[in-house]
């Protein structure tokens, strides 16, 4: 007697979406497509979402949660601020699927899509303060731990944008990358060589 086949569950469904953000961008996010690519009907899709509008709001709190509040969480257990600094490096420079699909949500709040803008917002300002808070820890003063946390999110935005235009395109060039960057964008030990002014 064959399997019941499992019943899709609102779960399924934003992960579906997120995958096809990698692909469609943001404007390809529809629910036809979606329904082929689970090989269900668009009545599924119905039961767990009032329109397509429900569902990009919980496409964007799930990629909130997974991109910064559940980031934040798991760090929280390691000590060391230069450690942090490391895993979080680590998991942020991987998937490049994961990074065209932020470049998606990242694309549609900057066209002007009022429910993406303040999403965007409130996850760049929180991931700025949160590593401004890490170089912060390590000694740095303020204005340095503002400096290097700029420096170290242009990169992570600049890996977004690569992904999203295919020049980075494997898991192994964002490890890569990662790897590199670890070196560059953790200090060193002694603050105070950062602080030293240029010989004129």
């Amino acid at each position: 007697m064959p399997k019941a086949k499992r019943l899709l569950t609102r779960e399924d469904w934003i992960e579906a979406a997120i995958d096809q953000l990698a692909v469609a961008g943001f404007d390809g996010l529809a629910v036809e497509p979606l329904a082929r690519k689970l090989h269900v009907s668009k009545g599924s899709f119905y039961w767990h979402f009032r329109d397509r509008g429900d569902l990009i709001s919980a496409v964007l709190a799930a990629w909130k949660s997974r991109g910064f509040t559940s980031v934040i969480a798991r760090l929280s257990a390691i000590a060391g601020p230069r450690e942090r600094l490391a895993a979080l490096i680590d998991a942020a420079w991987t998937a490049p699927a994961r990074l065209r699909a932020e470049s998606a949500i990242v694309s549609a709040a900057l066209a002007g899509d009022r429910k993406a803008i303040p999403v965007v917002r409130e996850v760049t300002s929180g991931r700025l303060a949160y590593i401004r808070a890490i170089y912060a820890e390590m000694g740095l003063s303020p204005e340095q731990a503002a400096s290097w946390a700029l420096t170290a999110y242009s990169a992570y935005a600049g890996a977004v944008h690569l992904a999203a235009l295919g020049t980075v395109a494997s898991e192994a060039q964002i490890r890569t990358l990662a790897a590199h960057l670890e070196g560059i964008l953790i200090p060193a030990r002694n603050p105070n060589r950062l602080a030293a002014p240029r010989k004129k």
